[in-house]
C-alpha cells in the first residue's frame, strides 16, 4: 500500500498509473483474462519469466508503427508460420514460446534487438 508507493521512484509511480488506468479501462471479461495471464505467468518457471519479461520489454522498445505492423504481420500468419517464428525465437534467446502472452492491439510486448519488418 502507502509504504511501497513511498518506496516507488516517480517512474514506477507513473508505471502504477498508468497500469491501474488500463485496468479501470478494462470490461469485466478483460479483467478476468488478464488474472488468468498473471496467474498463468506467475506458476512458470523463473528462466521462462525473466523471457517473456525481456521480450516484453523488447516489444515495448518499438515504435508504435513497429508494434502495429508486428500485431497485423501476426495476425496475418497461419499457424504453422506462427510456430516457426516462435521456434525462430526460441533460438534467438529471450523471446517467447507457447506460454507467451498473445499479441493484442490493446496490450503491446519488448527486447533490445530491433524487429526484421521486411516481407516473410
Amino acid at each position: 500500500g502507502a509504504k511501497r508507493w513511498q518506496t516507488m521512484t516517480p517512474e514506477q509511480r507513473e508505471q502504477a498509473r498508468d497500469r491501474f488506468a488500463r485496468w479501470q479501462k478494462m470490461t469485466p471479461e478483460q479483467r478476468e483474462q488478464a488474472r488468468k495471464r498473471y496467474e498463468r505467468f506467475r506458476q512458470l518457471p523463473p528462466e521462462q519469466q525473466e523471457r517473456l519479461r525481456h521480450r516484453h520489454q523488447w516489444f515495448k522498445s518499438l515504435s508504435p508503427e513497429q508494434r502495429t505492423e508486428l500485431r497485423e504481420k501476426w495476425k496475418n500468419m497461419t499457424p504453422e508460420e506462427r510456430q516457426q517464428m516462435r521456434q525462430k525465437w526460441r533460438s534467438d534467446n529471450g523471446a517467447p514460446d507457447e506460454h507467451a502472452p498473445r499479441m493484442h492491439p490493446d496490450r503491446p510486448e519488448r527486447t533490445e534487438r530491433p524487429a526484421r519488418m521486411g516481407p516473410r
